[in-house]
């Protein structure tokens, strides 16, 4: 996503992706699947500092 933000409205673009897939996820706000993901102290991913950061 951060990349794609550096392309001309690429920005826009991501926060659009977003909000769609927050209405499609019923989701209550942006991002909350991602920061619950990058939350969870288990699985695969779970000592990879670098990743959350």
């Amino acid at each position: 996503m951060g990349s794609v933000c550096l392309v001309p409205g690429g920005h826009k673009k991501v926060l659009e992706a977003m909000l769609h897939y927050q209405k499609y996820a019923s989701e209550r706000t942006r991002f909350q699947t991602l920061i619950n993901d990058l939350d969870r102290s288990t699985g695969r991913y779970r000592d990879e500092v670098s990743l959350k950061t």
